[in-house]
């Protein structure tokens, strides 16, 4: 178990409650839209993406491809939550590719 990456799902699973609540909580100027429902199902993809990653089976070439899904698409969820002025969500996205980033180069630093 990798634990870098069970921490850095911590953020994503915020952003998705953000994001989940940014599309069906009423009167938040996004609801039920379809941009917010893109960033709540980019946010599932990261947080579920995160947590495969932590997984001892998921090694070499597969996890290097996943962990790169996974820091695009915490950039790209991060934009669509700010262009919906979600800014909570927003933070909680660049956190976790932050962590990704920092996990990713601490693992290929052990590994060196």
């Amino acid at each position: 178990m990798r634990k870098r990456y069970i921490a850095v799902s911590l953020p994503a699973l915020v952003g998705l409650l953000l994001a989940a609540f940014a599309y069906f909580a009423p009167n938040t100027g996004v609801t039920g839209t379809g941009a917010a429902l893109l960033t709540l199902l980019g946010a599932l993809g990261v947080t579920l993406g995160a947590l495969l990653a932590a997984a001892p089976a998921v090694r070499g070439g597969l996890l290097g491809a996943l962990v790169s899904l996974v820091a695009v698409g915490a950039l790209l969820t991060a934009l669509a939550a700010f262009f919906l002025m979600q800014y909570g969500c927003t933070i909680a996205m660049v956190l976790t590719f932050a962590g990704v980033i920092a996990a990713a180069v601490i693992s290929w630093r052990d590994s060196q």
